[in-house]
């Protein structure tokens, strides 16, 4: 019910999740680093952004609440 977008550009990435689920999910990412091009282990963070989402840093095993209806972005590397 939570998909997952990544827009790469060198040595970063953002990803965009997007719920059409009924209640808020708890999404665990299974990132792959080497594929991104980017070291392991990076945090996950979340610019705030008026109206949309607050400000928050996530590790790369913590799980993002993404609440019914709504997404997030991501942002992860320089």
């Amino acid at each position: 019910d939570v998909l997952a977008t990544v827009y790469l550009a060198p040595g970063r990435a953002v990803i965009a999740l997007a719920s059409w689920a009924a209640q808020t999910r708890e999404c665990a990412l299974a990132v792959d680093w080497g594929a991104l091009g980017l070291p392991d282990g990076q945090p996950l963070r979340a610019r705030a952004i008026a109206g949309f989402q607050e400000a928050a840093v996530f590790a790369p095993d913590q799980p993002v609440p993404v609440a019914p209806g709504k997404g997030c972005l991501l942002e992860v590397g320089a």
